[in-house]
C-alpha cells in the first residue's frame, strides 16, 4: 500500500527533519509508484543527511540505471564499492542490478570481475547463473553461457530458475530434447513459470510437436502477456 506508506513517511519528516531513513523509505515507495522524479529527490536528500549510507547509495545508483543515467549510476557504485571494498556481496548485488536493467553486456563484466576476486564463495552459483542469464540475454557467447549454468547446476540444490536458464542457452543453441529436459525440470519446481512453459512450447514446435507446443505457448500467455519478450529479444518466436 505505497500511497499510505508515502503519507506516513510525509508525517515522519515532519516530525523528524533529519531523519535520512524517513526519506530513503519514501523514495522506495515513491518508486514503487512510478514517481521517479520524486524518488530521485529523497534518495538526494537522504545522502545530503547521512552521505555514504550503503543501502541509498546502492537504490540511488539502481534508480540512475533504470532511468538511463548510467554515468550516474556508475558513480553511485563506484563509492559503494570504495565504502566496502571487503564486503564481497555489493559487487555481487552491482551485478544483479546491471542485469535487472537489461544492461547485459556490463552486468557479465562485472560478473567477471566479481567471480575472478572470489572463486572460493559460497554465492559462486549465483554469480555463475547471473552470467549465464546476461550472456543468454544478448545471444552472444551461448557456449560459455552453457559452462556458467551447467557449473550453477551441479554447484545448487534442485533450481526452478536454474533450469529455466540453462534450458534458454539450449533453446538457442538448437539442443531441443536437453531444452525439453530441462524446461520439464523447471516446470516441475514452478508449475506456473510463464517462462518455462513458453520456452517448452518453443523447444516442442522445433521438435515438430506442434500441437504440444501451441498449448504450452498459449498457457504461458494466460499466465504472463510479457512471457514472449524475452525469447522475442534474443530471435525466438514461434
Amino acid at each position: 500500500d505505497f500511497k499510505s506508506a508515502i503519507a506516513d513517511f510525509d508525517q515522519a519528516i515532519t516530525l523528524d527533519p533529519s531523519d535520512a531513513d524517513s526519506y530513503h523509505q519514501r523514495g522506495l515507495a515513491r518508486w514503487n509508484e512510478r514517481q521517479a522524479d520524486l524518488a530521485m529527490a529523497d534518495f538526494d536528500q537522504a545522502l545530503k543527511i547521512k552521505s555514504g549510507d550503503i543501502p541509498t547509495l546502492l537504490d540511488r545508483g539502481t534508480l540512475r540505471l533504470e532511468s538511463g543515467d548510467k554515468g550516474g549510476a556508475r558513480a553511485d557504485f563506484t563509492a559503494l564499492a570504495a565504502l566496502a571494498p571487503n564486503d564481497a556481496s555489493i559487487g555481487l548485488r552491482i551485478a544483479a542490478r546491471y542485469m535487472n536493467a537489461a544492461d547485459f553486456s556490463t552486468a557479465i563484466g562485472q560478473y567477471d570481475q566479481w567471480l575472478a576476486a572470489h572463486p572460493k564463495d559460497d554465492r559462486v552459483p549465483d554469480a555463475l547463473h547471473g552470467r549465464c542469464w546476461s550472456r543468454a540475454m544478448t545471444g552472444k557467447e551461448l557456449e560459455l553461457a552453457l559452462v556458467d549454468c551447467d557449473m550453477a547446476v551441479h554447484r545448487s540444490m534442485p533450481n526452478s530458475d536454474l533450469f529455466n536458464s540453462r534450458a534458454f542457452v539450449r533453446l538457442q543453441l538448437g539442443k531441443y530434447d536437453q531444452a525439453i529436459a530441462d524446461y520439464k525440470a523447471s516446470l516441475d519446481l514452478q508449475p506456473k513459470g510463464a517462462s518455462s512453459l513458453y520456452g517448452l512450447g518453443l523447444a516442442e514446435q522445433k521438435k515438430g510437436l506442434q500441437t504440444a507446443g501451441d498449448r504450452d505457448i498459449q498457457a504461458a500467455i494466460a499466465i504472463d502477456p510479457a512471457a514472449a519478450a524475452e525469447f522475442r529479444r534474443v530471435g525466438l518466436v514461434p
